[in-house]
Protein backbone atom coordinates (compact mmCIF):
# COMPACT_ATOMS: atom_id res chain seq x y z
CA UNK A 1 0.00 0.00 0.00
CA UNK A 2 1.82 3.15 -1.54
CA UNK A 3 0.75 6.58 0.00
CA UNK A 4 -0.21 8.07 -3.49
CA UNK A 5 -2.57 5.35 -4.02
CA UNK A 6 -4.04 5.57 -0.82
CA UNK A 7 -4.31 9.30 -0.73
CA UNK A 8 -7.20 8.80 -3.17
CA UNK A 9 -9.13 7.46 -0.03
CA UNK A 10 -8.32 10.28 2.61
CA UNK A 11 -12.22 10.36 2.80
CA UNK A 12 -12.92 6.60 3.75
CA UNK A 13 -14.66 6.07 6.54
CA UNK A 14 -15.30 2.11 6.54
CA UNK A 15 -12.50 0.07 5.51
CA UNK A 16 -12.46 -4.22 5.87
CA UNK A 17 -9.27 -5.84 5.16
CA UNK A 18 -10.58 -8.54 7.59
CA UNK A 19 -9.18 -12.02 6.24
CA UNK A 20 -6.39 -11.27 4.49
CA UNK A 21 -3.44 -13.42 5.60
CA UNK A 22 -0.88 -11.56 2.71
CA UNK A 23 -1.43 -7.92 4.86
CA UNK A 24 1.21 -8.00 7.22
CA UNK A 25 1.68 -3.87 7.63
CA UNK A 26 -0.91 -1.33 7.62
CA UNK A 27 1.40 1.90 8.19
CA UNK A 28 -0.13 3.82 5.04
CA UNK A 29 -3.11 3.93 6.64
CA UNK A 30 -2.12 6.80 8.83
CA UNK A 31 -3.44 8.38 5.93
CA UNK A 32 -6.99 7.43 6.33
CA UNK A 33 -7.90 9.67 9.56
CA UNK A 34 -11.45 10.02 8.93
CA UNK A 35 -12.37 5.78 9.22
CA UNK A 36 -14.77 5.25 11.61
CA UNK A 37 -14.90 0.76 11.20
CA UNK A 38 -12.15 -0.67 10.66
CA UNK A 39 -11.52 -4.24 10.09
CA UNK A 40 -8.17 -6.17 10.33
CA UNK A 41 -9.49 -9.23 11.49
CA UNK A 42 -7.59 -12.97 10.17
CA UNK A 43 -5.10 -10.99 9.17
CA UNK A 44 -0.77 -11.38 9.93
CA UNK A 45 -0.56 -7.39 11.38
CA UNK A 46 1.38 -7.53 14.59
CA UNK A 47 2.23 -3.54 14.55
CA UNK A 48 -0.87 -1.29 14.30
CA UNK A 49 0.85 2.47 15.38
CA UNK A 50 -0.64 4.13 12.48
CA UNK A 51 -4.24 3.56 14.29
CA UNK A 52 -3.07 6.61 16.74
CA UNK A 53 -4.11 9.10 13.62
CA UNK A 54 -7.15 7.44 13.15
CA UNK A 55 -8.90 10.07 15.85
CA UNK A 56 -12.78 9.52 13.63
CA UNK A 57 -12.73 5.34 14.71
CA UNK A 58 -15.44 4.31 16.51
CA UNK A 59 -15.37 0.49 15.57
CA UNK A 60 -12.35 -1.82 15.27
CA UNK A 61 -11.79 -5.38 14.79
CA UNK A 62 -8.45 -6.92 15.62
CA UNK A 63 -9.22 -10.35 16.14
CA UNK A 64 -7.24 -13.10 15.15
CA UNK A 65 -4.26 -11.12 14.57
CA UNK A 66 -1.02 -10.79 15.76
CA UNK A 67 -1.51 -8.09 17.51
CA UNK A 68 0.03 -7.90 21.41
CA UNK A 69 0.79 -3.96 21.78
CA UNK A 70 -2.73 -1.72 22.33
CA UNK A 71 -0.90 1.62 23.26
CA UNK A 72 -1.42 2.89 19.77
CA UNK A 73 -5.72 3.01 20.57
CA UNK A 74 -5.22 5.01 23.76
CA UNK A 75 -5.77 8.43 21.86
CA UNK A 76 -8.82 7.26 20.28
CA UNK A 77 -11.01 8.75 22.71
CA UNK A 78 -14.71 8.31 20.68
CA UNK A 79 -13.66 4.06 20.28
CA UNK A 80 -16.98 2.46 21.07
CA UNK A 81 -16.19 -1.01 19.74
CA UNK A 82 -12.96 -3.28 19.83
CA UNK A 83 -13.70 -7.11 19.01
CA UNK A 84 -9.92 -9.00 19.69
CA UNK A 85 -10.49 -12.08 20.07
CA UNK A 86 -8.00 -14.72 19.87
CA UNK A 87 -5.04 -12.87 19.61
CA UNK A 88 -1.88 -12.23 21.65
CA UNK A 89 -2.90 -9.43 23.86
CA UNK A 90 -2.12 -9.36 27.79
CA UNK A 91 -2.05 -5.89 28.59
CA UNK A 92 -5.21 -4.01 28.23
CA UNK A 93 -4.55 -1.05 30.52
CA UNK A 94 -3.98 1.07 27.44
CA UNK A 95 -7.77 1.29 27.15
CA UNK A 96 -8.20 2.56 30.82
CA UNK A 97 -8.87 5.87 29.38
CA UNK A 98 -11.09 5.60 26.42
CA UNK A 99 -14.25 6.79 28.19
CA UNK A 100 -16.46 6.09 24.97
CA UNK A 101 -15.89 2.36 25.06
CA UNK A 102 -19.07 0.32 25.13
CA UNK A 103 -18.73 -3.09 24.00
CA UNK A 104 -15.13 -5.06 24.53
CA UNK A 105 -14.45 -8.54 23.07
CA UNK A 106 -11.16 -9.85 24.45
CA UNK A 107 -11.98 -14.03 24.08
CA UNK A 108 -8.85 -16.13 24.38
CA UNK A 109 -6.46 -14.09 25.43
CA UNK A 110 -4.23 -14.02 28.43
CA UNK A 111 -5.63 -10.57 29.64
CA UNK A 112 -3.58 -10.15 33.30
CA UNK A 113 -5.22 -6.61 34.29
CA UNK A 114 -8.63 -6.65 32.83
CA UNK A 115 -9.69 -4.83 36.34
CA UNK A 116 -8.19 -1.29 34.53
CA UNK A 117 -11.10 -1.32 32.68
CA UNK A 118 -13.64 -0.77 35.63
CA UNK A 119 -14.58 2.33 35.92
CA UNK A 120 -15.51 3.00 32.34
CA UNK A 121 -19.00 5.11 32.50
CA UNK A 122 -20.52 3.61 29.18
CA UNK A 123 -18.85 -0.22 29.47
CA UNK A 124 -22.25 -2.19 28.34
CA UNK A 125 -20.94 -4.91 27.12
CA UNK A 126 -17.74 -7.55 28.26
CA UNK A 127 -17.22 -10.75 26.49
CA UNK A 128 -14.49 -12.85 27.38
CA UNK A 129 -14.63 -16.34 26.91
CA UNK A 130 -11.86 -18.69 28.41
CA UNK A 131 -10.77 -15.47 30.66
CA UNK A 132 -11.61 -14.89 34.67
CA UNK A 133 -14.47 -14.83 35.50
CA UNK A 134 -15.28 -11.42 37.08
CA UNK A 135 -16.36 -11.52 40.56
CA UNK A 136 -19.32 -9.37 42.04
CA UNK A 137 -17.15 -7.54 43.58
CA UNK A 138 -14.92 -6.43 40.25
CA UNK A 139 -18.56 -6.22 38.44
CA UNK A 140 -20.18 -3.72 40.31
CA UNK A 141 -17.38 -0.65 39.86
CA UNK A 142 -19.53 -0.87 36.12
CA UNK A 143 -21.68 2.30 35.62
CA UNK A 144 -24.40 0.76 33.20
CA UNK A 145 -26.30 -2.16 32.71
CA UNK A 146 -23.27 -5.26 31.77
CA UNK A 147 -23.56 -8.32 30.39
CA UNK A 148 -20.66 -10.56 30.64
CA UNK A 149 -20.19 -13.89 28.80
CA UNK A 150 -17.83 -16.76 29.08
CA UNK A 151 -17.25 -20.15 27.80
CA UNK A 152 -18.45 -21.75 30.52
CA UNK A 153 -22.31 -20.79 29.44
CA UNK A 154 -22.19 -17.97 32.59
CA UNK A 155 -24.01 -14.92 32.01
CA UNK A 156 -24.07 -12.09 34.80
CA UNK A 157 -25.65 -8.73 34.76
CA UNK A 158 -25.20 -6.01 36.91
CA UNK A 159 -27.49 -2.76 36.57
CA UNK A 160 -26.61 0.04 38.70
CA UNK A 161 -29.23 2.16 39.13
CA UNK A 162 -28.74 6.09 40.25
CA UNK A 163 -24.92 5.20 39.58
CA UNK A 164 -24.36 2.34 42.05
CA UNK A 165 -26.96 3.20 44.72
CA UNK A 166 -28.83 0.10 44.20
CA UNK A 167 -27.07 -2.95 43.01
CA UNK A 168 -28.85 -5.87 41.68
CA UNK A 169 -26.97 -8.82 40.18
CA UNK A 170 -28.26 -12.59 38.35
CA UNK A 171 -26.22 -15.02 37.61
CA UNK A 172 -27.72 -17.50 34.73
CA UNK A 173 -26.16 -21.14 35.01
CA UNK A 174 -26.94 -23.12 31.97
CA UNK A 175 -26.45 -26.50 34.09
CA UNK A 176 -28.14 -24.75 37.27
CA UNK A 177 -30.90 -24.01 34.43
CA UNK A 178 -31.32 -27.85 33.85
CA UNK A 179 -31.28 -29.10 37.08
CA UNK A 180 -33.70 -27.04 38.15
CA UNK A 181 -36.13 -28.10 35.23
CA UNK A 182 -35.39 -31.95 36.31
CA UNK A 183 -36.48 -31.18 39.97
CA UNK A 184 -39.86 -29.57 38.94
CA UNK A 185 -40.22 -32.58 36.54
CA UNK A 186 -39.44 -34.72 39.59
CA UNK A 187 -42.27 -32.51 41.82
CA UNK A 188 -44.45 -32.86 39.66
CA UNK A 189 -44.12 -36.94 39.03
CA UNK A 190 -44.10 -36.99 43.12
CA UNK A 191 -47.36 -35.23 43.49
CA UNK A 192 -49.06 -37.27 40.06
CA UNK A 193 -47.71 -40.62 42.30
CA UNK A 194 -49.04 -39.15 45.31
CA UNK A 195 -52.48 -38.44 43.74
CA UNK A 196 -52.98 -41.80 41.81
CA UNK A 197 -52.26 -43.82 44.92
CA UNK A 198 -54.42 -41.67 47.28
CA UNK A 199 -57.49 -42.75 44.28
CA UNK A 200 -56.25 -46.05 44.56
CA UNK A 201 -56.68 -46.09 48.35
CA UNK A 202 -59.92 -44.78 48.13
CA UNK A 203 -60.95 -47.01 45.52
CA UNK A 204 -59.81 -49.56 47.70
CA UNK A 205 -61.98 -48.92 50.83
CA UNK A 206 -64.84 -48.79 48.60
Amino acid sequence: MEKTYLSNFVDLQSLNLGKNKQLQNIGPLKFCTQLTELNISETNISDIWSLQFMKNLKTLDIALTQVIDLHPLQLLKILEKITMKSASIIDVSPLAKLTQLQNLSFSYNKITNAETLKHHPNFSEYVFSDQKVPTTDELKFYNKILSVHNSQKQIRKIQNENRMLKLKEQMINQKEQINLKINEQNQFMNKKIEIIFSQNYYTDQQ
